[in-house]
């Protein structure tokens, strides 16, 4: 994949992710009520707005700045190595799509009556 197209693919990308994020943000603080669920498709989508001043599952909570500092750290890493040339191309997109599908596939298994959910192999 030539170099610029592949600037402009990432750049492109995280600028549909960044207004994504920011616009169901806006959305969700004006539309849906503090902490009480929401229920879109019964048993399988719901939302349910709430705080969170750390990462997942409030980690390191209250230390907001090393989690931006980190954040910062790793997208100046990954435009390193798209500037570079360095990036994975479709091996790398594949990939990604590799791992979203068995993700979908071990949750679906999961929510079948009768399997065991134990830990992922």
């Amino acid at each position: 994949m030539p170099r610029r197209f592949a600037i402009a693919i990432s750049a492109s990308s995280a600028s549909l992710v960044l207004a994504a994020d920011q616009a169901s943000k806006a959305w969700a603080i004006a539309s849906l009520p503090r902490e009480q669920d929401v229920t879109v498709i019964p048993g399988w989508l719901w939302f349910r707005l709430i705080s969170n001043s750390g990462a997942t599952l409030g980690l390191l909570s209250g230390h907001n700045w090393l989690l931006i500092g980190v954040s910062m750290l790793v997208v100046a890493a990954v435009t390193l190595i798209i500037v570079r040339g360095h990036a994975p191309g479709a091996v790398g997109a594949a990939g990604v799509l590799a791992f979203v599908v068995a993700l979908l596939l071990e949750w679906r298994r999961r929510r079948r009556p009768g399997t065991a959910a134990g830990p992922l192999r």
